[in-house]
């Protein structure tokens, strides 16, 4: 007698076709959820086919995340701490994985080569590889400063191109797509992951990149897609395209960080929704 609501949920194609193989088993579970609260259109329809005998799309409580505010005297200050001077623009690669980096690197190293004033901030997704992407920094030529030990550049390589810094810590990923001018989410450029927040850095204005491998983000990319707040690459060629684009064209960087900042907030409520329903179940 106790009722079962799924809230946000997402079925990807693939899950999708998994329950579709053991159909007598995935319908009797699906028929025990009193509310399958969807976060899109495809998922409602997924989870319905499945046997869920009633399916609200209430949208993605993803959308409804608060990020820390920066006014302009914080946003310079963080900048400052990692040592960014006036007039630098910044690009902030987050949630990185293995096999982006090396992509990353070498992007920044043909676009620092050709456009002055650029710097990078790479946050590698998992801590456990904080010292490898560090190793595979100075491998590539690079100097490298660890945020964990402030300004302290320690071992350098070769300073071919500004130091690359390395977001070593924890915690710190949402509050440095504040002071960014642009920022590339991970998990995308390499298959298997799925891709990651990709409204973290659209909640400070800021123009998001991402990859082709978005599954987990599928919805939302699309999104950002549709409505110009977000713009897809598919290759490391065409992240060093996009990231010009948007180093040259002030204007065109503006607008996209703007159509992404307006995405986030035109989608919020879903958390708002799925407590309503969970409400009139407890009634």
């Amino acid at each position: 007698g106790v009722p079962i609501v799924v809230v946000n949920g997402t079925m990807s194609g693939r899950s999708f076709s998994r329950y579709n193989m053991l159909p007598f088993m995935s319908r009797r579970l699906f028929s025990l959820i009193d509310v399958y609260c969807a976060q899109n259109r495809v998922d409602g329809e997924r989870a319905g086919t499945l046997g869920a005998p009633r399916v609200v799309v209430t949208g993605n409580m993803k959308f409804d995340i608060v990020m820390p505010a920066l006014n302009e005297d914080e946003r310079a200050a963080l900048r400052r701490e990692l040592s960014i001077v006036d007039g630098e623009r910044l690009l902030v690669a987050g949630s990185t994985h293995s096999g982006e980096e090396e992509i990353i690197l070498d992007v920044y190293e043909e676009v620092a080569t050709e456009l002055q004033g650029v710097r990078l901030v790479i946050a590698p997704r998992h801590p456990e590889r904080f010292d490898d992407v560090g190793g595979l920094i100075k491998r590539k030529g690079f100097t490298l400063l660890r945020r964990s030990k402030g300004s302290d550049v320690g071992e350098v390589g070769s300073f071919k191109v500004p130091p690359v810094i390395l977001l070593d810590t924890l915690g710190e990923l949402g509050r440095v797509y504040g002071a960014t001018d642009m920022a590339f989410v991970g998990g995308s450029l390499v298959e298997g992951v799925g891709g990651h927040n990709l409204l973290e850095p659209a909640c400070y204005k800021r123009p998001v990149l991402f990859g082709p491998y978005v599954e987990n983000w599928r919805h939302v990319a699309g999104i950002f897609e549709k409505e110009g707040g977000g713009i897809r690459v598919e290759s490391g060629i065409g992240l060093k395209d996009a990231i010009k684009v948007l180093l040259l064209d002030h204007s065109r960087a503006r607008e996209v960080g703007e159509s992404a900042y307006a995405v986030a907030c035109k989608h919020r409520g879903a958390t708002e929704r799925n407590m309503k329903i969970i409400e009139s179940l407890l009634r």
